[in-house]
């Protein structure tokens, strides 16, 4: 070996083999999760949705100068009492 100079590091390459039954595994796993914890997610996904629809009202309320905070518990007031009505057929 010449003074100044290293030897070349020889390169550990990992491959990671996915069986059959190893994606057959974790995708049970992933659908047992959804089985169980569908309450859960199912009231998170109504919370994105509610606040993706929503916002564009909140924004339109700000530019009428009220705060943010004050216009999203606005909204939500309003559209749960709306629920309300029109489930309750009141």
């Amino acid at each position: 070996m010449v003074w100044g100079m290293q030897e070349p590091v020889e390169e550990t390459k990992v491959i990671a083999s996915s069986s059959a039954s190893g994606q057959i595994i974790a995708a049970g796993i992933v659908i047992a999760f959804c089985y169980f914890a569908s309450t859960i997610l199912m009231t998170l996904m109504v919370a994105v949705l509610m606040a993706y629809f929503l916002d564009p009202v909140v924004t339109a309320l700000e530019k009428i100068r009220i705060p943010r905070a004050l216009g999203s518990l606005l909204i939500v007031l309003v559209t749960l009492a709306h629920d309300r009505l029109l489930w309750d057929g009141a």
